[in-house]
């Protein structure tokens, strides 16, 4: 007879090395509704990204027109295929965190855990936290645009060698808000706090342990750069090879209906791959946000002292 593992306890204070575990620990838990809920809400987004990747680097690669005619001709095309791409991320990273952390907070709440547990036990959740999640990808935009209004304004109107200046200032100012930041998305969505009280508190927390917080997301970058490798790797390798043939050849090999249909599952393949790849870190900072707040809030003394009182 099978028993079923104890469920994880979220809040508590715990070392870097217990955070790399625990991760992992969540992880191998609940790999199978993180894999069946990400292929009914990601996969489909893929079918949509791996279209605008194709056609952005066969543009890029074979269809460059002369200089002359580039901004008429290739230019708005290069452009919609852009933006599209960058929707598709968007959109990506909306639902991405939505689902990794509505999963998390549905676990805290729901006996046994996501064990046998049906979208139509999930789905409200999930519509909460994609409002939450669209918020700060909203403001990421308006941070992302105000950096760069600050960076460009002085190049264009005083002198280009401002950027000698500004740029390493840039880098500075973005490296002192990274842990911050990183932290900024598990404490809002997680948090249950307004907005801007959870962006304060993330500045708080994140300076106080930024180290901690900046470490353990390298490590997890690492891991994820790995498993988005394995799946880059196969389509980046017939992106190229297809680009050299169709320059030694007088038949674009490109062009073929075979080359872009292996083109397209793989695009699918490596856009579903960098998805998950994210997803070792998305959940391993929020354990570490579950520590901080463990560590400065006390969530398991108060909520040990409410049971007791109960009784």
């Amino acid at each position: 007879m099978e028993y079923p593992n104890p469920k994880i306890r979220f809040y508590r204070e715990r070392t870097f090395g217990e955070k790399l575990n625990i991760t992992f620990d969540y992880l191998r838990e609940n790999w199978r509704p993180l894999l069946r809920f990400s292929l009914y809400l990601i996969l489909p987004l893929c079918l949509i990204q791996s279209f605008f990747l194709n056609r952005f680097m066969v543009n890029t690669l074979t269809d460059l027109p002369s200089e002359g005619d580039f901004a008429s001709d290739i230019f708005p095309i290069l452009l919609s295929q852009i933006v599209g791409l960058f929707c598709c991320y968007m959109a990506g990273y909306i639902l991405l965190s939505a689902l990794i952390y509505g999963l998390m907070q549905t676990y805290e709440r729901r006996d046994g855990g996501l064990r046998g547990i049906a979208f139509s036990e999930f789905s409200g959740t999930l519509l909460r936290m994609s409002g939450r999640s669209l918020s700060l990808m909203l403001f990421g935009l308006f941070i992302g645009i105000l950096l760069g209004v600050a960076v460009a304004a002085p190049a264009f109107m005083i002198s280009s060698w401002t950027l000698l200046v500004s740029l390493p200032l840039l880098c500075i100012v973005l490296l002192l808000i990274a842990s911050p930041m990183w932290l900024f998305p598990p404490l809002y969505l997680l948090g249950g706090r307004p907005f801007f009280p959870a962006l304060g508190q993330s500045f708080r927390w994140g300076f106080r342990a930024w180290f901690e917080v900046f470490g353990l997301m390298i490590v997890f970058g690492l891991i994820g750069s790995i498993v988005n490798m394995i799946t880059y790797l196969p389509w980046s390798i017939l992106t190229f090879i297809g680009q050299d043939l169709s320059l030694v050849s007088d038949v674009s090999l490109m062009d073929t209906f075979w080359y872009q249909l292996t083109s397209y599952i793989l695009g699918i393949i490596q856009s579903y791959g960098y998805y998950i790849s994210q997803v070792i870190a998305l959940t391993g900072i929020a354990f570490e946000y579950f520590h901080l707040r463990e560590k400065h809030e006390g969530i398991t003394a108060h909520a040990d002292i409410a049971s007791f009182s109960q009784l």
